[in-house]
Order: C-alpha cells, then sequence, then structure tokens
C-alpha cells in the first residue's frame, strides 16, 4: 500500500501490475495497473475510486490522472452512488476529483445521471457538473445547464434553465 495522504485513512494500493512496459525507460513518471484510492469524507462515509490505470508524473505531484474511471460513494442508511468515466483527475492534497468527459452517476433507486463534466469535492461531499446535464428515471427525464449534488444532505439540486419531461 502506497500512501498518498497526510492521513492513514487514504491510500492508494498496488496490485501485481504496478510497473507498465514505459515505467522502466521514464522514471519521471508512475505507471500504475488497478489503482484503488480508499478513504473517507469529513462525515466519515466512506468511498473507493477504481481505476484500470493511473499515471502519476513528477511535475503535477499532487495530481494522478486516472483511466477506467468507477468512484463507489456511500451515502446515509444503505444507499449509494456508483460514478463512472474514462478519464478523470485526482487530486490527492485537495482530495478532489475532476472529468472532462462524458460521466455517468447511478444511483441505488435505478435513477442515472449524464453531464459531459464533473468536479467532485470528496471532503465536502459535493459533485458539480457545469456543461450540460440529463438525468433519467422512472418520472421522467430532467435536463438542466448545470447541477450540484450533495452526498451530506442527498439534495440535488438543477440551474441554467432546467426543464422535466415526465413519463
Amino acid at each position: 500500500v502506497f500512501i498518498v495522504s497526510d492521513k492513514n485513512n487514504d491510500t492508494v494500493s498496488f496490485d501485481a501490475g504496478f510497473y507498465k512496459k514505459k515505467h522502466a525507460k521514464d522514471k519521471s513518471e508512475v505507471r500504475i495497473e488497478n489503482a484503488k484510492l480508499i478513504g473517507s469524507n469529513e462525515k466519515n462515509r466512506p468511498y473507493m475510486i477504481t481505476a484500470k490505470s493511473a499515471l502519476k508524473n513528477s511535475i503535477k505531484k499532487n495530481i494522478m490522472t486516472l483511466y477506467g474511471v468507477e468512484a463507489d460513494i456511500s451515502l446515509e442508511k444503505g444507499k449509494w452512488i456508483l460514478l463512472k468515466t474514462l478519464e478523470a483527475s485526482y487530486n490527492h492534497n485537495k482530495k478532489t476529483l475532476s472529468s472532462q468527459n462524458l460521466v455517468k452517476i447511478y444511483y441505488n433507486n435505478g435513477t442515472t445521471l449524464e453531464s459531459s463534466n464533473i468536479f467532485y469535492n470528496i471532503s465536502s461531499g459535493l459533485i458539480k457538473g457545469n456543461n450540460g446535464i440529463t438525468m433519467f428515471g422512472n418520472w421522467g427525464v430532467i435536463e438542466s445547464g448545470s447541477f450540484s449534488f450533495s452526498i451530506n444532505s442527498q439534495k440535488l439540486k438543477f440551474f441554467n434553465n432546467p426543464f422535466m419531461k415526465i413519463n
């Protein structure tokens, strides 16, 4: 286990595929296969971010670029959300995850949210997107220009001309 934070409960673990082929040639980068970032937010709710691969270079020391990302986020009363994207940046000092790619968020009740970007402040439990959102559920579809979701209060807010199509 490799600790990337001052706190002992925030860890990155590596399995047998720790080094990729190119690492032997370029010592300024660490490439990781099957990375896991495990921790808890300020309300002690656990999260786990997994990536098929990760890249950490010596220039941006606090930033890891993650590929094939899934963030499993626990909510209260056994509820959860799962965030998935192809590529994201993780800042281990600020405990933030951001993506400029298509992000899908799955809620345990079957609701799905899609956005073209997100910024997730893990410590405060706030997820934001500001470049369009579509939310699908049994009740219909909501589209909006931007959104915010608080992990702690489980409140989802829509901004910039939201509209709802009811099934």
